[in-house]
């Protein structure tokens, strides 16, 4: 089994490359997967963060013809990774690890690691606050160490965002009873309860548009269901989705290029 770990670094798209080398390479490393078909007991596995930036031509059938996307865990792959990562570390019996999992939302194994980690230290340097302290014969991590480690570890995949955790109820928000049944049943059934949504086979809707007056409290209903969905929440204006580069040029620009001078 040959394994080539980021393989859009050496076989990027012809098409938006420049330089001649990297033609070449990934022309050569075409034709060697060509001559793979001739050799038995050989596999070549290669793994990518960047799907869409390879060379179309690696992803056809007789080359890499099997593609396995790994998506984030879900609550249930997050309780069992972190089972594993925890088996060797004395936990207390306040620690509920199912409890983190359904918190640790868009936390990937290596964020639980980190996580896990991190519990341990806040619990190393409460319990042994400096060198000179006399070290106990026993150490424990509790939950209260974990939620601490919660506050200071950020999922890798939203590093590049501002993430808000809501602290919003239900019963902060005055009538709209009928709305929030909708939101609950939409949206808090298919993140809490996805398992009834498959044995029932029911189809949970892919986006929700709520409109009204400004001030009828559409963005605190957002905020409330994904605190009660225990969700992250990425708040995002409409208007910083586009910039003042992006459309037609406006009549200044327009003159502007026009002059004979330009």
């Amino acid at each position: 089994m040959i394994f080539i770990d980021e393989i859009d670094a050496l076989a990027p798209d012809r098409s938006k490359v420049e330089g001649e080398v990297e033609k070449r390479v990934v022309a050569q490393l075409l034709a060697l997967m060509d001559g793979f078909a001739h050799a038995e007991g050989a596999i070549v596995l290669a793994a990518t963060n960047r799907p869409e930036h390879l060379d179309p031509a690696l992803r056809r059938p007789g080359r890499f013809d099997r593609e396995v996307q790994f998506r984030v865990p879900s609550q249930k792959g997050r309780l069992q990774i972190l089972q594993i990562l925890t088996s060797s570390m004395p936990l207390d019996s306040t620690v509920d690890l199912q409890a983190i999992a359904s918190v640790a939302v868009g936390f990937v194994g290596a964020d639980l690691k980190a996580l896990s980690q991190k519990a341990a230290y806040i619990a190393l340097r409460r319990q042994v606050p400096n060198l000179e302290a006399e070290v106990p014969d026993s150490m424990t991590v509790n939950q209260q160490d974990f939620n601490q480690a919660l506050g200071e570890i950020k999922p890798a995949v939203l590093r590049s965002v501002e993430v808000e955790s809501p602290t919003v109820s239900w019963s902060e928000i005055g009538g709209l009873t009928e709305i929030k049944q909708k939101l609950q049943e939409s949206v808090e059934g298919q993140l809490l309860y996805s398992e009834l949504y498959h044995q029932t086979r029911a189809q949970a809707p892919r986006g929700i548009l709520l409109w009204g007056p400004p001030g009828t409290g559409k963005t605190l209903l957002a905020k409330a269901v994904a605190s009660q969905a225990k969700a992250n929440f990425i708040a995002v204006s409409g208007s910083e989705l586009l910039s003042r580069w992006v459309g037609p040029p406006n009549k200044q620009c327009e003159n502007y290029l026009s002059r004979p001078d330009k």
